[in-house]
């Protein structure tokens, strides 16, 4: 699995998972196709159910960051949701690479 986990936020009932490949930070849902090869296919309390789309082959990643219980970010809280952490060097608006469905 080339992601780590870093966070998640849940809104509603709208579910997004902080996630990091190669000093990237992405933010995805459901149905979210990240670099065009993943597909997030379910987010739970425990982990993150990806397919990786040239083999149709599903992995999993746990929802966990330097042993933190699941759901905890590690992250300093924004109104109610763990803030996403910003890189060193990387203006705001840039911290997160779009992704595609």
């Amino acid at each position: 699995m080339p992601y780590t986990y870093i966070g998640k936020m849940i809104d509603g009932k709208k579910v997004l998972v902080f996630l990091l490949r190669n000093d990237v930070q992405y933010v995805a849902q459901v149905n979210d196709v990240l670099d065009g090869t993943y597909r997030i296919e379910k987010i739970s309390g425990d982990d993150v159910v990806m397919t990786y789309m040239p083999m149709n082959a599903q992995q999993t990643l746990a929802l966990t960051r330097n042993g933190a219980a699941s759901g905890a970010s590690g992250f300093p809280a924004v109104g109610g949701v763990a803030a996403a952490p910003k890189l060193p060097g990387m203006p705001p608006r840039q911290n997160f690479m779009p992704f595609a469905k």
